[in-house]
């Protein structure tokens, strides 16, 4: 019996291995970067009413890890302690599990929420370095009605959400037998490229506006309060903004005239904002840490399909009365403007420092600024209306619905809705009267 069966008397283990790619590639070290997200895993769930064919997607599964030696690979530690992938292509972990009952409804009306820790097993930091323990884990549950659920866990210093997907989307590809596009996978040129970076000499190696070091008093009081959060404080819900309302928010922007007209999903962010915002007690400033993808960047030297941690966050702070005066439109467009106005030689420098900690091994000893200060009076918001959920076809078309867990601290992620419905869905995690604010 597994972890996962143990949860649910009518499921029992249908079968469990180990997929290999087979390819390999040089050791790969962990990045800054990468040291910062930590070694825990967080899954992403995929809904498929249609069902999941396990062989099939066994088969996939290897030959897309062909172009990704990296995620069957193991974390070690080498003689001066610095950490990397050892790309063995020791394998990622298949388990098919089968339930004798109906597959729950899960939608926006019924959010997966505190069950998803039924499908999928936990990693924790402490279990994946120097230990055959893979870094990536696929459980598909199959139900009695033919429905799937899809739990893809990868260790977080891995890749981050947006490589994540990438990967989720080549593995439709050669699902469906297209060839898959070469990956960027050489963290070792990132960190090659993050000792030219300003702060790799040493001027802000006590902390910069984007990451702070704490001391060990300061580092364990922060943990305890986001371990306090996520267990007795922190609600999350899943709010649908309909086309219509991206429509009518978008004539009232015109009416007020003024600058461009704002995305549809930057207006649902807005949104959120000044709800969560006043449900926030006080009065005083709001921290917004905005994610920004470095992929992205024109100037920033990484490539659109690096896999790896390439998420910065920019923090812009602005008055609970400013949220609560402005209008929607000129809400959205300053945050859009914090966005783009912070620049790439900044974020940049970040990777120079967290390079230096890392050689140093302190990184451990940093945090970012924007999740410290959504203890208090802040939010992180992510963008994610163009990641490719809704399009990863494994063979019977696309999922229903999608979910991840909630982090330890207040945050917007905004995705696209599923097939066949317009609009943007917010998952918010935040207290649960500021959640009635935005209901």
């Amino acid at each position: 019996m597994t972890a996962l069966t143990a949860a649910d008397p009518l499921a029992s283990p249908a079968a469990r291995c180990l997929v290999h790619g087979g390819s390999a590639c040089a050791p790969q070290y962990l990045t800054g970067l990468d040291l910062l997200m930590t070694n825990a895993a967080s899954p992403g769930l995929l809904v498929f009413p249609q069902g999941l064919d396990a062989d099939a997607l066994r088969h996939s599964l290897g030959r897309v890890l062909q172009a990704y030696p990296a995620f069957t690979g193991r974390l070690r530690r080498d003689g001066d302690g610095h950490v990397f992938v050892d790309c063995n292509d020791a394998g990622v972990a298949f388990e098919v599990v089968r339930h004798r009952g109906a597959m729950p409804a899960f939608g926006q009306g019924r959010p997966v929420g505190s069950a998803l820790g039924r499908y999928f097993e936990r990693t924790f930091g402490w279990q994946v370095v120097d230990r055959d323990h893979p870094l990536m884990s696929v459980v598909l549950h199959q139900f009695a009605d033919g429905g799937a659920l899809l739990s893809v866990t990868a260790t977080h210093s891995l890749c981050d959400g947006a490589s994540f997907w990438t990967f989720m989307l080549d593995w439709a590809r050669a699902h469906a037998g297209q060839p898959v596009p070469a990956a960027d996978v050489d963290r070792n040129a990132l960190i090659r490229f993050s000792t030219r970076q300003p702060h790799f000499e040493g001027e802000a190696d006590g902390g910069s506006r984007l990451v702070r070091r704490t001391a060990w008093l300061e580092r364990w009081q922060l943990l305890a309060r986001f371990w306090w959060q996520y267990v007795a404080r922190l609600d999350k819900a899943v709010v649908r903004i309909s086309a219509q309302q991206i429509a009518a928010w978008k004539d009232e922007t015109r009416r007020q005239g003024g600058e461009e007209e704002p995305a549809g999903g930057d207006l649902a962010i807005a949104h959120a904002v000044r709800a969560l915002s006043a449900g926030m007690r006080g009065t005083g400033t709001r921290d917004l840490g905005l994610v920004t993808d470095l992929r992205m960047r024109r100037d920033s030297g990484i490539g659109r399909r690096y896999v790896g941690n390439a998420l910065a966050r920019e923090l812009v702070r602005l008055g609970a009365h400013e949220i609560a005066e402005s209008d929607i439109g000129t809400l959205a467009r300053c945050l859009r403007d914090g966005l783009e106005r912070v620049g790439t030689e900044d974020l940049l420098a970040d990777l120079g420092l967290m390079e230096l900690h890392r050689r140093r091994h302190t990184v451990h000893t940093l945090m970012t600024e924007s999740s410290i200060r959504a203890l208090d009076s802040g939010i992180v918001i992510n963008n994610c209306a163009r990641l490719p959920m809704y399009r990863v076809d494994l063979g019977s078309g696309s999922p229903s619905w999608f979910e991840t867990a909630r982090p330890p601290f207040r945050n917007v992620l905004l995705v696209p809705t599923p097939p066949g419905v317009d609009g943007y869905d917010l998952h918010v995690t935040a207290l649960p009267h500021e959640l009635q604010a935005l209901r």
